[in-house]
This record gives structure tokens, C-alpha cells and sequence, in this order.
């Protein structure tokens, strides 16, 4: 599931950004993100650093809000060189464990492409 191109963010080179993807809509009440992993495409001029899910109820993006903790991947970004970049972010998920069925977890990818200008 691309983020659509007015969504791809232009950031500075040189500078270290914070770049958080919400996965609040993808997922089940109760379920929440458990593990993450992000990778560059077909380059290797990011440095990609502090992988962390949201611990915290409020992150707050440029056009939302996600009030529930662990619906978030973050991670640091930095780039030398300006272009276009392609990342992985690969989550796995935590079922609710209430439930009348046997709880699955469930992974997540989502590529996103972010400028550096």
C-alpha cells in the first residue's frame, strides 16, 4: 500500500527526521504492533537508526492524530545525498487475546518514498 504522492515528504539533507508510519486504520480493536523492521530500496545512502513503536498515546502527524499506543513504526532518518528514496517498513502484529477465535498475528508492509532535497 504506497503512500500517494502528495503524502511523500521532502526532507533536508543532512538533517536527522523523524519519520513515523501510522497503521492505526489496518488494525483489529486490541491488536497493536509488536515488532518492526524498515529497509532501503534499491540504494544504500540512508542511515536508518532508532527503530521504536509509539510507546506513547499521542504522536502527531502533519493531517492526524493517533491516540493509541503501539499503532505507530518510527524510526531516525538521515541522507548525504539528495533524491528520491524507497523504504520497507515491515510490521507484525499482537492479536487481541479476548476474543472468541484463536488469535493470529498479522504482518504488515507498506513502501513509502521519501525526497531529500
Amino acid at each position: 500500500m504506497p503512500i500517494l504522492l502528495t503524502e511523500r515528504p521532502a526532507l533536508s539533507v543532512g538533517d536527522v527526521e523523524l519519520v513515523a508510519v501510522n497503521f492505526t486504520d489496518h488494525l483489529n480493536v486490541g491488536e497493536i504492533i509488536d515488532s518492526m523492521s524498515v529497509e532501503e530500496l534499491e540504494s544504500d545512502d540512508l542511515t536508518i537508526t532508532n527503530l521504536i513503536i509509539n510507546p506513547d498515546s499521542y504522536i502527531e502527524f502533519e493531517t492526524e492524530q493517533v491516540v493509541e499506543p503501539f499503532h505507530a513504526a518510527c524510526f531516525m532518518l538521515t541522507c548525504l545525498v539528495t533524491g528520491i528514496y524507497k523504504l520497507r517498513v515491515t510490521v507484525d502484529t499482537l492479536p487481541q487475546t479476548t476474543t472468541n477465535y484463536t488469535p493470529i498475528s498479522r504482518q504488515f508492509v507498506r513502501d513509502i518514498w521519501i525526497q531529500f532535497i
